[in-house]
């Protein structure tokens, strides 16, 4: 079997080393205020409480977090029309600027590699890949993510 391990590290280690020359450009911008980012981005409802829900981490954390953003013009705090109570989050201009520049290169990178595979291949890699991330997922939800 071959060792997939070491390849999905070094994707990892990739992409990572690509948000840190994009992170570069921003100043004060952190990892963790990269997956802050994708978070909202993917969550068009997004709010304090389903971010500290979805992260683990407490709602001060995250509103210290996200007020940081608000600051920093990465992120807009909208108030819900039905609910003047909650708050929603999006990515403001800057945001979406840098999560659509490193989404366009990843795609460029998939559209090159995927010309070198057949349909049937890529299909397995897709069910892999989404096996993987429900499992990592799973063990992260669980508790079992840490060793």
């Amino acid at each position: 079997m071959p060792d997939l391990l070491r390849p999905l590290m070094d994707v990892y280690r990739q992409t990572s080393l690509l948000e840190l020359r994009h992170l570069s450009d921003l100043g004060r911008t952190t990892f963790t205020d990269m997956l802050y980012l994708y978070l909202i981005h993917d969550d068009p409802s997004a709010t304090v409480s389903s971010l500290s829900e979805e992260t683990g981490v407490s709602k001060g954390s995250v509103t210290t977090r996200v007020n940081r953003l608000v600051d920093g013009g990465m992120v807009t705090r909208t108030r819900d029309g039905s609910d003047g109570r909650v708050h929603r989050l999006s990515l403001s201009g800057p945001a979406s600027e840098l999560l659509s520049s490193e989404q366009g290169i990843l795609s460029d990178a998939v559209s090159e590699v995927s010309g070198r595979y057949t349909p049937e291949e890529l299909e397995l890699l897709h069910r892999m890949l989404e096996d993987l991330a429900g499992t990592i997922s799973g063990s992260v939800g669980s508790g079992r993510g840490s060793r």
